[in-house]
């Protein structure tokens, strides 16, 4: 199994001096008849930009208070009206994007393929200023509590000022020889940052000097060849009440003591999209697209979903208010998924045939946001069927 899967996201994901070897990926598994038992509303769709992502690289969206902020590969960013779709600017900034969108009260931030973080004014998208990185961004930066956090390929993590980016702290983090490509976005709580590596550890530092809390490993290198040793933590990570989730690639799903970086429970769960929790729940999709439920408390499995294996399933994400989850997959759909035991009650499907590579985003209200490797970003609002 670990050399199936390893090829699959080393071959597909990863760099691209790798892509020409062969693909032994299973077929994607052919969409079940259910019992639909929700209607995926589609609100409205519009343009994010006319660039093509040959790259596939994920470009996470982002919501602050009612905008939706957008970018598409070229660099065209544009803010939306979440309601509606209106377009309220547009930003070209002329730079090939390689991140999603980070945004705090002040800035919407931006990612570029040579290395640049750029900061334009929530506002109306001008440009407030822009900093060398020194290296390829492909985690959105993560803004909040009076920093910019920004991860880059290289294995650095550095913090900045957000009104002017000048450089707070840094550190570096080992890179192994063949890696995921990808990153974990950094997750700001409040007096700390959480970086999930790719060398299979969690780093717990503070978010003022950076001075490391505690780093925990969640998955050890094994193997012979640098395809089985990866252990990327590419996907989300979980902030819960009292712990902290982590999933890495073939290794584990862990909870982590916050304090001290101890580990509670773990479970042999390899993943490379992340996780997410409710009050009750760890929900993770594995390196199959299996979706699968764990008791928060001791790690135990409530239930799996296996009808979307290999259909490039992302993380599952809670819908608020609600007993479901959300997850796309690469073929154009959207699923949504009971929280229970995992029956998909309803699916969606956007428009277009080059595939959903981010996240769903989810606001406060419950209504879903997908942006497609294409070129459009659809609002689609989970409703209940009588």
């Amino acid at each position: 199994m670990r050399s199936a899967v390893a090829l699959f996201a080393a071959f597909t994901l990863l760099l691209a001096g790798c892509a020409s070897v062969e693909d032994t990926t299973p077929d994607p598994t052919p969409l079940a008849d259910f019992e639909a038992e929700a209607n995926l509303e589609k609100r409205w769709s519009v343009s994010t930009g006319g660039a093509f992502n040959r790259r596939w690289i994920q470009l996470q969206p982002a919501i602050r208070d009612d905008v939706l902020y957008t970018v598409n590969v070229s660099g065209e960013v544009k803010a939306h009206n979440r309601d509606t779709g209106k377009r309220l600017w547009r930003s070209p900034m002329g730079q090939f994007v390689s991140s999603g969108v980070g945004v705090d009260d002040e800035h919407v931030y931006i990612g570029t393929q040579d290395g640049m973080l750029i900061a334009l004014d929530r506002t109306d998208g001008e440009r407030v200023w822009d900093r060398s990185m020194r290296g390829e961004l492909l985690a959105p930066p993560a803004a909040d509590e009076g920093v910019v956090i920004v991860r880059t390929v290289d294995g650095r993590v550095t913090a900045l000022a957000p009104e002017d980016g000048e450089r707070a702290w840094s550190f570096s983090s080992s890179v192994p020889e063949l890696s995921l490509r990808g990153a974990s976005q950094p997750v700001i709580i409040e007096g700390g940052v959480l970086v999930g590596l790719d060398n299979g550890r969690v780093r717990a530092v503070e978010s003022r000097s950076g001075e490391s809390f505690w780093e925990t490993q969640v998955a050890e290198p094994e193997g012979r060849t640098p395809i089985d040793r990866m252990v990327d933590i590419d996907g989300r990570l979980g902030v819960g009440r009292e712990m902290i989730y982590a999933a890495a690639y073939q290794g584990r799903v862990v909870q982590i003591e916050p304090r001290q970086g101890l580990v509670g429970w773990s479970r042999e769960i390899s993943s490379y999209v992340g996780l997410s929790l409710d009050e009750r729940r760890v929900f993770v999709t594995d390196e199959r697209g299996t979706v699968r439920a764990l008791d928060k408390r001791d790690g135990s499995e409530q239930w799996q979903q296996e009808q979307l294996a290999w259909r490039g399933v992302s993380a599952p994400i809670p819908v608020p208010d609600t007993d479901w989850l959300v997850v796309s997959d690469r073929e154009n759909h959207v699923h949504l998924l009971h929280r229970e035991d995992g029956r998909i009650i309803a699916r969606g499907r956007m428009e277009g045939r080059w595939g959903i590579l981010s996240d769903p985003l989810v606001d406060d209200d419950g209504r879903i946001y997908i942006q497609g490797q294409g070129a459009t970003v659809t609002a689609f609002d989970p409703v209940p069927r009588d």
